[in-house]
């Protein structure tokens, strides 16, 4: 388990201006990273599991959910999400951002130190250098971002982390230093409520955790 005290999210100069980029499981911004939330009545170990799991279900894969609530390792989880059935890809693209915004938002809420790190960030633009994803990163190393190259990828993950940080805030009526979610001002235009059906009764009694 990674150490939640020592969290530390350095900016690096990119194009004459300072950004945060991140990437990699010991990152805390990383759907890899080892947080505990709950969220649509199931309790997940990280993001990405809950992602791969909403992607399941979206697509009424049953046997996929059930390897992914048992599996723990995040590179195990998201090679499952490569083998759901009946999936396609652009249904998927058309509500996965949405999706991502609820796992976020669960994640940097309920856990006070992760949402303490991302508020730091201030107004910084974030980054997920991930050389190989053109979607959801910017589809460059992180030499290659230290370098100045422009993007080739549209870096949906760090524009959805921006809009949790905006919707963090400290809340000091009955506990300090906790967080709740502020008003939602979505800036991405394709980001627009998609309507969402509670998982089946099946799931949510077989992984009740919470």
């Amino acid at each position: 388990m990674s150490d939640y005290n020592n969290l530390v999210t350095p900016s690096i100069e990119y194009n004459g201006k300072q950004v945060i980029p991140f990437f990699g499981r010991t990152h805390p911004f990383s759907n890899f990273f080892p947080a505990t939330f709950d969220l649509w009545g199931l309790r997940f170990s990280c993001s990405e599991q809950a992602y791969t799991y909403i992607k399941a279900w979206y697509f009424k894969d049953e046997y996929s959910i059930t390897q992914i609530m048992e599996e723990t390792y995040p590179h195990k989880i998201k090679r499952l999400g490569r083998t759901i059935k009946n999936f396609n890809r652009r249904e998927w693209n058309s509500v996965s951002k949405e999706y991502m915004f609820q796992i976020l938002t669960a994640k940097f809420t309920q856990n006070r130190i992760l949402a303490q790190d991302l508020i730091n960030t201030k107004r910084l633009q974030i980054i997920e250098v991930n050389p190989y994803d053109s979607r959801w990163g910017c589809a460059l190393s992180i030499d290659q971002l230290k370098a100045g190259k422009p993007f080739r990828g549209e870096n949906l993950m760090g524009k959805l982390l921006e809009e949790v940080r905006k919707n963090l805030k400290i809340s000091t009526q009955n506990k300090p230093n906790t967080y709740t979610y502020g008003k939602f001002r979505p800036k991405i235009p394709s980001l627009n409520e998609v309507p969402f059906k509670e998982p089946p009764n099946f799931f949510r009694n077989v992984y009740w955790q919470i």
